[in-house]
């Protein structure tokens, strides 16, 4: 499983730049370049939404991928070493994207 990284700090998985969900789904099918990718599972925090996460971040969880000719994925599983979602400033999940993205 990847090391993730996650700078969507307005997500309420994020728990000190970790997630605390337990596995992600990124999205992309036909995505060219990072900004074209997004992380589905996020959920912008409100003031009850703390109330449904799981506990502190983990480090490495599975991401579920479906941006297809990104050179990491593989039967749509991230199989990158290190994962790092972007969006500071996301507020919804297309505002996010999956900075590890590389193109075959």
């Amino acid at each position: 499983m990847p090391v993730l990284q996650c700078s969507a700090v307005k997500c309420m998985y994020n728990k000190d730049n970790l997630c605390s969900k337990g596995d992600i789904q990124v999205k992309g099918d036909h995505a060219a370049t990072e900004n074209e990718t997004w992380c589905s599972s996020f959920v912008e925090k409100t003031g009850m939404s703390n109330a449904y996460t799981c506990g502190g971040g983990c480090s490495s969880i599975q991401v579920g991928c479906t941006a297809h000719d990104c050179t990491y994925n593989r039967q749509e599983i991230c199989q990158a070493d290190h994962v790092h979602i972007d969006g500071s400033q996301a507020c919804i999940c297309e505002e996010t994207c999956c900075g590890t993205f590389r193109c075959e």
